[in-house]
């Protein structure tokens, strides 16, 4: 009897861990599942400021005329003043995205290919990775950008300027997200700037901010 009534307080005991657990994985899904807009609506805040920082000033897109290191200089400063403002209190991931679109504005300007418009939307969500008060988005995208540059019609004739669209889909971009003050903030993102390629200058960088 003993015995019986032992393994009786057992099982209930198990079932109060069970049915404990599964409330609690309820509740945490729930509670992600409210979430995930204010982290896409972050992830498309962020976007656009990182979208608006790879295009120079109207009076930097010169052709004839090249940015200097002292004016490309001031106007990451302004960049980087932006990015403060939807990332986390890192100085160390804020100075790699600042490094990510520096590299592409120095890129513009060597090549003489210079951005006038970009443009990036998220088409679909496909994951939402949480690991603590961390959560970090793969999405499916389409970048669409202005790119004026040089074009040489003949040998004898003279370089015009000449402004084309250039537009292609993204597979695998992501965005790492942290909750700061039940604000989300960016951790760190993997976006695709130019056809060919993405901005993971730090591949497997992360950052632990706790």
């Amino acid at each position: 009897m003993r015995i019986l009534k032992k393994l009786n307080i057992g099982l209930i005991l198990t079932i109060i861990v069970v049915a404990a657990v599964t409330i609690y994985s309820v509740n945490v899904e729930i509670t992600r599942k409210k979430e995930k807009e204010n982290i896409k609506t972050a992830c498309e805040e962020f976007i656009k400021t990182t979208s608006k920082s790879v295009i120079l000033p109207e009076e930097y897109q010169k052709l004839d005329k090249k940015v200097t290191d002292e004016e490309l200089e001031k106007y990451v400063e302004e960049v980087q003043k932006n990015l403060k403002e939807k990332m986390i209190d890192s100085n160390s991931a804020i100075e790699i995205q600042t490094t990510i679109l520096q590299s592409e504005l120095e890129e513009q300007i060597t090549s003489e290919n210079l951005v006038t418009n970009f443009e990036r939307e998220i088409l679909k969500i496909n994951s939402y990775s949480f690991d603590g008060d961390q959560v970090t988005v793969t999405f499916k995208g389409k970048v669409n950008k202005d790119i004026k540059t040089l074009v040489n019609y003949g040998l004898d004739s003279e370089k015009k300027e000449e402004t084309k669209n250039s537009s292609f889909d993204t597979e695998q971009e992501t965005i790492t997200l942290q909750k700061v003050d039940n604000t989300w903030k960016i951790v760190y993102s993997d976006l695709q700037y130019s056809e060919n390629s993405f901005s993971n200058i730090t591949s497997g960088f992360e950052v632990m901010y706790k």
